[in-house]
């Protein structure tokens, strides 16, 4: 089984820096592996991208369930997945996708606030919260073992917003930044104000 739905950020001053305004939430109940991944446009095309690169290549979903909004479900029926129909607004039957979402959304509010980042950067807490759930060890397992059959995850574990210091690519000169997922991006003397909440909806 394979779970998605949608973010939507609302607040006219919460656009990612690179212009994100959806993300799409995704989880493997098998694994309970989670992804979300933010774009711009919440378009047929972008769901399938995130979808493909959630699975992999090789992979077979057998099941996917969504709250029915059309991108949704043209996406499921490109990648010839069964979809498991859902009622629109009765929460009961969206359950799965919506719990995906709502675990997402609060983590990544609970990320920013802690850190002291702008809501422009919530397309990084996002990715930084659900690779925080795939490595945590619950119950002697975790989704990152159950993925990839491998052990836990043994990389060191940064929090999100830390001071880091990394070296610029192309000079190699030394800076001082903030731990923002996968990448750092450059911060003045004093960290940003708190953030207001961060308004993301599910529809």
């Amino acid at each position: 089984l394979v779970a998605a739905d949608h973010l939507v950020s609302t607040a006219d001053d919460s656009q990612g820096w690179e212009g994100e305004r959806f993300g799409s939430a995704i989880l493997d109940g098998a694994t309970r592996w989670h992804d979300c991944a933010p774009s711009a446009n919440r378009t047929q095309a972008e769901v399938v991208r995130a979808l493909s690169e959630f699975t992999g290549p090789r992979a077979r979903v057998e099941t996917f369930r969504s709250g029915n909004a059309p991108e949704l479900l043209a996406a499921a029926k490109e990648l010839g997945w069964g979809h498991a129909s859902s009622t629109p607004r009765v929460s009961e039957t969206n359950a799965v996708a919506e719990r995906a979402v709502r675990a997402v959304a609060e983590g990544a509010r609970a990320l920013l606030s802690q850190a002291h980042l702008p809501l422009a950067t919530w397309p990084y807490a996002v990715k930084y919260f659900c690779f925080a759930l795939n490595i945590r060890i619950l119950d002697g397992d975790s989704a990152w073992n159950r993925r990839f059959q491998k052990g836990h995850f043994r990389g060191p574990v940064i929090p999100f917003g830390a001071q880091v210091q990394f070296l610029l690519p192309k000079t190699g000169a030394g800076e001082t930044g903030q731990m923002a997922g996968a990448r750092s991006r450059r911060c003045a003397a004093r960290l940003p104000p708190a953030p207001r909440r961060l308004s993301l909806i599910h529809i």
